[in-house]
């Protein structure tokens, strides 16, 4: 259920083209580590927890707790990617295509406080900055 999650989460990303142009590249976009020297901006993907929770039913709930982070050196630029995140992420919503599978479907995502973190990376002399953004979401196995 993990990968399958994390894969749907970096498709809505990657598939949004105003996300995609903040980043400049889609492949921008990192599961669990980002390489040695990836372009600025970027974001790393990871499960900062996902045990899973039993409902009365036989039907596994999993609550996830989800980080996002931002590795930028333009504030003004991590400020509209955390808000564009929000924009795609945060459920409920009205939106026409949901975060499911046909094994899974995610009822609820919220964005939980999200604290900067200036880091030591430097690429070309620039210092880059790490925002943390997580999400808890609610998942129920179909």
């Amino acid at each position: 259920m993990r990968n399958e999650f994390s894969k749907a989460i970096r498709d809505i990303l990657t598939g949004d083209s105003t996300l995609t142009n903040l980043l400049g590249e889609s492949y921008a976009i990192y599961r669990d580590q980002i390489p040695d020297l990836p372009p600025f901006p970027c974001l790393r993907i990871w499960f900062v927890s996902d045990a899973p929770q039993q409902t009365n039913s036989a039907t596994g709930v999993y609550k996830p707790l989800l980080q996002i982070d931002i590795y930028s050196s333009d504030p003004k630029v991590t400020g509209q990617i955390v808000e564009r995140l929000d924009q795609l992420l945060e459920t409920p919503r009205n939106r026409a295509s949901r975060i499911e599978s046909e094994n899974y479907k995610c009822d609820l995502m919220v964005r939980q406080d999200g604290s900067p973190t200036f880091t030591n990376v430097r690429q070309d002399d620039k210092k880059i900055n790490q925002h943390a953004t997580q999400w808890r979401a609610t998942v129920v196995v179909k």
